[in-house]
């Protein structure tokens, strides 16, 4: 477990224990590298490294005290500005205290090393940067001094959010190593189309080229090439497709559930970029156009089989946006006060269908999945802190506790924003 001395981290030192300290994307790919799965090359700088440097300059203290005093003045009309001039105003000043702090200088040498390790032998890699707390990055980042100062972007960008609370939330940022000219893809442990559990499906992305594989033989039952694209790099081999399926399957294996597992290739192999669960299962997905396409001219198609009719088996009720990727499926129960929260049972969802005078924290610790119920249907609104229970939480519009009844069996899908029974 890594300890608060531990300011940049290996992918291949951390720990499950460790999440918290690293981030989700860059414990999930550690992960999946101790089951002997290739993942890119990367390093974490840790969340203890986000509180030595708010801490060490006084970010905190010298925020608090500049909202305090703009407040102040704005009530005065010191000076006259419209409210979404004030908050830009006041969020600028505010992030320009984390883009001006001193970073000690004992990190700025981990972060140098660190860099000039990834980036070697191979100049003509592609750095990728980005942050626990979201989906922003920064690709194609070049030089030791552009990448601290990608790294300070993303800690400003965490501080304004989280309101200062150093203590209570803290931000890890991963930075990892792609090839500048590569190919990616994904790839499904089961057919999401069919639901069908015998095969794996490979999916290319810039060629569409696409294979389906046995899952117990692991040969290759169905193959369908586009031809006349122009292509980087030449087709995945057979024995890199059935490399892929085979892990797919340790991946299902180890997570106990169908996986979408994405993947990158280039001249020098093949390897996992992330894995996540199945969310497009019984739903139409672009494997189905190749299929439409069999008989043209551009598509050669091998060894093709005819498929079952696909059957639906859930029905969707609410779609919402996300907080935090997951699936969880437990009774319902609404939760419209305070007092409601102690019927709450931890195998249970929730429904928050009034947030007024509620801690939503309280509700997210009791339960397996939340929903939120919101007229402003903004995930920023609200606070960053629930995304670190790691629980499915799913914001929908006004009057979605209408939609759904107390005590069913419901399904909250925190990756595609979905509730379903």
């Amino acid at each position: 477990m890594l300890q608060k001395s531990d300011l940049v981290v290996w992918l291949n030192d951390i720990e499950k224990d460790d999440e918290s300290q690293v981030g989700k994307e860059a414990s999930d790919l550690s992960e999946i590298a101790k089951l002997g799965i290739p993942i890119p090359k990367g390093f974490v700088v840790s969340a203890n490294a986000y509180r030595q440097f708010i801490v060490k300059n006084n970010i905190t203290a010298k925020a608090k005290q500049y909202l305090l005093v703009a407040k102040a003045k704005h009530l005065l009309g010191v000076p006259v500005l419209a409210k979404q001039e004030f908050d830009a105003k006041v969020k600028s000043n505010i992030k320009r205290y984390v883009m001006h702090g001193e970073i000690p200088e004992n990190l700025v040498k981990e972060i140098f090393r660190a860099y000039k390790n990834l980036d070697m032998p191979t100049k003509n890699s592609n750095i990728v940067v980005s942050s626990s707390f979201n989906n922003e990055k920064f690709v194609n980042v070049k030089g030791e001094a552009n990448l601290v100062q990608k790294i300070r972007s993303l800690w400003a960008e965490f501080f304004y959010l989280q309101n200062f609370h150093v203590l209570k939330s803290l931000v890890a940022i991963f930075v990892y190593k792609i090839p500048q000219r590569y190919r990616s893809g994904v790839m499904f442990t089961i057919d999401p189309v069919y639901n069908d559990k015998t095969v794996i499906v490979v999916n290319e992305k810039d060629t569409k080229n696409h294979y389906e594989i046995s899952k117990d033989s692991l040969e290759i039952v169905n193959k369908v090439i586009k031809k006349g694209r122009s292509q980087t790099w030449p087709n995945l081999t057979d024995r890199q497709i059935i490399d892929l399926a085979s892990w797919g399957k340790r991946l299902q294996h180890h997570y106990y559930f169908p996986q979408e597992v994405h993947f990158s290739a280039d001249l020098g192999g093949v390897y996992v970029t992330r894995s996540k669960p199945i969310t497009t299962i019984t739903t139409k997905y672009v494997s189905e156009d190749w299929r439409q396409e069999v008989g043209k001219t551009s598509t050669t198609l091998q060894n093709m089989s005819p498929r079952k009719k696909r059957v639906n088996v859930r029905k969707v009720l609410l779609k919402g946006n996300s907080i935090y990727p997951g699936i969880a499926t437990g009774y319902l129960r609404v939760i419209r006060h305070p007092y409601d929260i102690h019927k709450l049972r931890a195998d249970d969802v929730a429904i928050i269908a009034n947030t007024k005078n509620l801690k939503v924290n309280d509700v997210v610790r009791k339960v397996r999945g939340l929903i939120i119920e919101s007229k402003s249907y903004h995930v920023p609104h609200f606070p960053i802190s629930l995304r670190f229970y790691g629980k499915p939480i799913v914001v929908t519009g006004a009057n979605s506790s209408k939609v759904l009844k107390e005590g069913i069996v419901a399904t909250v899908n925190g990756i595609n924003g979905e509730v379903y029974i």
